[in-house]
């Protein structure tokens, strides 16, 4: 469905976003190829980052999305291209606000996660050495020390 390196996706995407069809920008999205995410990223007109982002986020609140990763990986590829165009808009906070507000509220249990997931791996280790405790017991030490001398 590409030429030209994502051409005709971006022309696809950019009537999708001024025409506000979610049909449209659907057909883009659900493409995962790292290489078409990227070239139509590049090719996207700055005045449509955005729109685009605001659409982006608008369908994944409504939960209208059926593979959320291929859709983070447009996100992310927006955000790290057009980060110079994004740092240059003077009221990004207003205008991406609920996309940010919305990124935070879904990450704000990771820390809690991801000690939880240390803490669980800890316990399974413990108790994979208590059940083999001779496997554990008959290791030989990497090396030996006697009085200050390694043997």
């Amino acid at each position: 469905m590409t030429a030209g390196g994502g051409t005709s996706f971006v022309v696809l995407l950019s009537q999708g976003i001024l025409g506000n069809d979610e049909e449209k920008i659907e057909s883009v999205v659900k493409n995962s190829d790292p290489a078409t995410v990227l070239a139509t990223v590049k090719q996207l007109p700055v005045v449509h980052v955005i729109p685009f982002l605001n659409i982006l986020e608008q369908t994944f609140r409504r939960d209208k999305v059926k593979q959320p990763h291929v859709w983070m990986n447009w996100v992310q590829a927006v955000l790290s291209i057009h980060m110079g165009y994004l740092s240059s808009v003077k009221d990004l906070d207003q205008k991406l606000g609920s996309l940010s507000d919305w990124l935070k509220k879904r990450v704000s249990h990771l820390d809690k996660l991801i000690s939880l997931n240390g803490k669980l791996e800890m316990i399974t280790e413990q108790m994979e050495r208590r059940s083999k405790p001779t496997f554990f017991a008959q290791q030989q030490p990497l090396f030996i020390l006697n009085d200050g001398k390694l043997f």
